[in-house]
């Protein structure tokens, strides 16, 4: 990929020293992450110039859109000349000053340029020179381009989101929720979920009473956390919000894990000879007649684990003894360990009208 010169800039800290890279052609979904880390990079770098809260945003940002965030224009700093002017008849203190002013505006203009170039270099680096050769000139390159002009491009040319990208958004909401993985992947989906849908235009946003109503379902369907969900309905609507919503799962599965690790040691430590063969079936196949780890529910049943069809009271039906086994089907799979598969309790049918999004 082309690169501009880069030597100058090497001593500026950015938060993100490498942008996420963009594969093939970009996309909206790949163009919001590059976009966010360029202007978290432009910020990083102090200027009081445009306000003096924003950095150096204004070279990234539209101006009318920068405006209306810090408002104040930020004022390009331009190089003062190749040395200060002294008025005829000036003291030795306003020499000083002028002199002063003039180092400063040097520095505002070199500081500027420096991130001009690293900017640049960053988004060179990202993206494959394909997607930005309608910029470069045949003589100089992309010497006279700057960093914002190449993002807008990719933005406006790239960036542009269809019925299928919204819907395909949408239906992210719909996933099956893994017990396996941090409830704060939940969270961070449904962050990315609402920016995409806004940024496709404000009649697509989805409310958070709506992702809401389309989360609640999936905790239920896993039948894993059934007492929270019963605690959350009985809540006041007014006092049902997303943030409360977060709150209020992530302390419930924490309870989940914290319940289940304790019964499951219990199990291990006070049921090992109740689980392990007698001694006169030595010569048995001790991996397949010792019964895999089970774990007691909230009611003292005792559940066994099988990848395929999830959680069940049938002793019988586990992970290796299952007689059928979906296609990447694990047997090693257990109730504190399900490897990503199937977190549903056998049986249970559930039949629920999900309602439609706001």
């Amino acid at each position: 990929m082309t690169t501009t010169d880069d030597s100058s800039a090497s001593s500026l800290t950015f938060p993100h020293p490498i942008l996420t890279p963009i594969k093939g052609k970009p996309t909206n979904v790949t163009l919001l992450p590059l976009k966010k880390e360029l202007y978290s990079n432009a910020i990083a770098i102090h200027s009081t110039r445009g306000g003096g809260a924003n950095g150096h945003l204004a070279m990234l940002m539209p101006a009318a859109t920068y405006l209306n965030r810090a408002g104040e224009a930020f004022v390009i700093p331009v190089h003062p000349g190749p040395a200060p002017v002294h008025p005829a008849g000036a003291t030795g203190a306003q020499i000083t000053e002028i002199n002063r002013l003039y180092d400063k505006n040097i520095a505002e203009h070199q500081l500027y340029l420096k991130v001009a170039t690293k900017l640049k270099n960053q988004l060179l680096q990202a993206v494959d020179k394909i997607y930005l050769s309608i910029l470069e000139d045949p003589e100089f390159g992309y010497a006279d381009v700057q960093c914002g002009a190449m993002l807008s491009h990719l933005l406006d040319t790239y960036g542009v989101v269809d019925d299928i990208d919204i819907t395909t958004n949408r239906n992210r909401l719909d996933e099956p929720w893994n017990p396996d993985v941090p409830m704060e992947n939940i969270w961070i989906r449904i962050r990315e979920v609402q920016l995409f849908a806004t940024s496709a235009g404000p009649n697509e946003a989805i409310s958070d009473k709506a992702v809401i109503r389309a989360i609640l379902p999936t905790f239920e369907d896993s039948g894993l956390l059934l007492h929270a969900c019963e605690m959350w309905n009985d809540k006041a609507p007014a006092d049902q919000t997303l943030e409360a919503f977060m709150t209020h799962f992530t302390h419930g599965d924490k309870e989940r894990i914290r319940k289940l690790t304790t019964r499951t040691a219990g199990y291990h430590g006070a049921n090992t000879a109740t689980d392990t063969p007698p001694a006169s079936n030595a010569t048995a196949n001790t991996a397949t007649d010792t019964p895999p780890a089970s774990a007691i529910a909230n009611d003292g049943t005792r559940v066994y684990y099988c990848w395929t069809h999830g959680l069940g009271t049938n002793k019988a039906h586990t992970g290796p003894t299952c007689q059928h086994k979906a296609d990447g089907h694990k047997d090693e799979a257990t109730v504190t360990n399900m490897m990503g598969g199937n977190a549903k309790i056998m049986g249970r049918r559930p039949n629920r009208d999900r309602g439609t999004r706001e």
